[in-house]
């Protein structure tokens, strides 16, 4: 998802959600959650996408969807 993506959709776009399911890529990976190309090496950039579209996000003004889960 590019910054540019985010603004043409901004005006469609009430929230945006990214799912975040681990504290690191290793573990990300293990779950399969990244590109299949990553997964396939068993390395995962999932956080590190999700880091650049929150700060895109934010910077262009959209609203972001957060769950903590706490335990």
């Amino acid at each position: 998802m590019s910054r540019v993506w985010l603004e043409e959709m901004k005006p469609y776009l009430d929230w945006l959600g990214l799912s975040i399911d681990a504290s690191n890529d290793a573990l990300h990976a293990m779950m399969g959650r990244g590109r299949r190309g990553e997964i396939k090496q068993g390395i995962s950039r999932h956080l590190e996408r999700c880091e650049r579209v929150l700060a895109d996000a934010k910077a262009i003004g959209c609203g972001i969807k957060q769950h903590r889960c706490h335990r």
